[in-house]
């Protein structure tokens, strides 16, 4: 049976701030026979913004390098603390036969009536077990 192992980390508002995944072969008999991981590249990486940073002007620059796991796109959200999400954006990158990272880069804009904390989240979920397969987050503060 094919499976899959996932990790998830939140802050204290309960939102994601990081997931990683691994595929699994699940056998019902036998002896267990574990094979070493795979790379340890990080498969999300957020150079734009930097952290904890005042974004204004309705739209935050987003960029960065990914290897995706599927053709599923890299959906960013803005999620305040309470929940709310300021802004949506969706990335459509091809996987890179060789596993290398992509660059990416987009505009996410955002409707907020005053300064507010969220967490900037980039996201992939899985095509074969729905879910969130990899997750990276920092934390913004938006301002009308």
């Amino acid at each position: 049976e094919l499976g899959e192992l996932r990790l998830l980390t939140y802050d204290r508002y309960g939102r994601q701030v990081a997931a990683a995944s691994v595929d699994l072969v699940l056998l019902q008999y036998g002896e267990s026979q574990l094979t070493p991981g795979g790379d340890a590249l990080e498969p999300l990486i957020i150079l734009d913004p930097a952290p904890n940073i005042l974004i204004q002007g309705g739209t935050l620059s987003v960029a960065g390098f990914a290897r995706p796991l599927y053709s599923q796109p890299l959906l960013i959200e803005l999620i305040a603390a309470d929940g709310n999400v300021a802004g949506v954006q969706q990335v459509f990158l091809t996987p890179d036969p060789a596993g290398r990272h992509i660059a990416f880069s987009t505009k996410v804009s955002y409707a907020i009536e005053s300064p507010t904390w969220v967490r900037l989240v980039i996201s992939q979920s899985g095509a074969r077990i729905p879910g969130i397969r990899i997750l990276n987050s920092l934390e913004v503060l938006l301002s009308p």
